[in-house]
């Protein structure tokens, strides 16, 4: 008896052992075929460990640094991943979640072989010697900043040479309606009123294609000095009174009799209550109501341009300041644009260190606000002693600005 259980031990112990050996096999298959995953992925990715040490890497984070692995591994992850978000230097621990999945967007690679554009994944990761840690995989956005690039270039390049033939068109059709139209019928007088209002409406675009341009390339020139608002906003206000009286709207202009002096581009606002200005009218119903209001909120001005049209339904308020992007249904109807407005409108109220958000009810209306800051007293004095003058003009509420003469003594 005592040499059959030793017999039987020793098989239970024989397949005891058979077994941790087909599962570490098993085990060190896996993390073989990880290990030649990870290797073989063209995205840069590397193993970091509690002590936020390098102690994994692949050939193309290799590629992606121009450093060999031997000079990567063992090292901090700071002093090797040198990322920036903007100027400043974005420590590993800033945006490190050891606990969950974290994407970091905007960042910037610099090194001996200059600055490569790039996002972040990092993901919790137990690595081979059951250390925990985390796996970073890096995104080199390159490419596609350079795709984006080139479609820039290419509408940048294609409005303006779109500008030319326009301003020609434009010219000649204002010659005939100015010296012409008496030796013109009424059905050819029509069509020429169509011309003008379309090519119009194609500068208006060519213009718009063209300040976005300038918004991605970060060169679209914002001149900010202290400004009275007040004078801005009754200059257009008055500009759009007819055609909102066209549509039997009510349209109304509320704020203080004084108003502190906001620092801004009077230009560039101007572009920004065109634009929301127009928006409301085209997009309420005839007979209905739109408002601007100006109130101080000590240290900035808030404006709301309100209206009680049809709204926007809630899904679509998130995306109203994205590129392209038009709301789509009843509201469009009757109304053109290429949804680039409140795209602009926004990028220069940012540039200003403003704000803008809207809000809207589907059947009451919408309510698009945004804040300027106010002047300091400094900022005002020093605008004494070197003044400037800026002109604007709004042409029949079609949103037309131009900037007559800008003189500094």
């Amino acid at each position: 008896m005592p040499m059959l259980y030793f017999t039987l031990a020793l098989s239970i112990l024989f397949v005891i052992i058979t077994v941790i050996i087909i599962n570490k096999s098993y085990i060190d298959g896996v993390k073989k075929a990880q290990q030649t995953i990870i290797e073989s992925l063209t995205n840069g990715i590397i193993g970091v460990d509690a002590h936020q040490t390098i102690i994994m890497v692949n050939t193309a984070f290799e590629k992606l640094l121009g450093i060999s692995r031997d000079k990567i591994l063992g090292q901090p992850v700071d002093a090797i991943l040198k990322l920036y978000g903007g100027t400043t230097v974005v420590p590993y621990e800033v945006y490190s979640q050891p606990n969950e999945t974290n994407t970091r967007n905007g960042l910037k690679l610099r090194n001996e072989q200059g600055e490569t554009p790039l996002s972040l994944t990092l993901a919790p990761y137990t690595f081979a010697n059951q250390d925990k840690g985390m796996l970073v995989t890096t995104h080199n956005l390159s490419l596609e900043h350079q795709l984006e690039e080139m479609k820039v270039d290419f509408v940048s390049m294609a409005a303006h040479e779109l500008r030319t033939p326009l301003t020609a068109i434009r010219g000649y059709a204002s010659l005939l309606q100015m010296h012409y139209s008496l030796h013109l019928d009424d059905a050819a007088k029509e069509l020429l009123t169509r011309l003008l209002v379309s090519t119009a409406n194609l500068a208006n675009l060519i213009d718009n294609l063209l300040s976005v341009s300038r918004i991605e390339r970060n060169n679209m020139i914002i001149d900010t000095k202290p400004i009275d608002l007040s004078i801005i906003v009754k200059d257009i206000f008055e500009s759009f009174k007819s055609q909102a009286q066209t549509r039997k709207q009510t349209f109304t202009l509320s704020m203080p009799e004084h108003l502190p002096m906001v620092m801004a581009d009077p230009f560039r606002v101007g572009q920004v209550f065109v634009n929301l200005i127009s928006n409301a009218i085209n997009y309420t119903q005839e007979g209905g109501s739109i408002s601007i209001t100006i109130q101080d909120r000590n240290g900035y001005l808030e404006v709301a341009v309100q209206d009680n049209g049809e709204g926007i339904p809630p899904e679509a308020v998130p995306r109203l300041f994205t590129k392209f992007f038009r709301v789509s249904g009843s509201l469009e109807q009757g109304s053109k644009g290429t949804g680039l407005g409140l795209y602009i409108t926004k990028s220069i109220i940012e540039m200003h260190k403003g704000k803008i958000w809207a809000e809207s009810t589907l059947n009451k209306g919408s309510i698009f606000t945004f804040t300027l800051p106010t002047a300091s007293q400094d900022e005002i004095t020093k605008q004494k002693e070197h003044p400037s003058s800026t002109f604007l003009t709004v042409k029949n509420g079609q949103g037309i600005i131009v900037r007559k003469s800008t003189a500094t003594n």
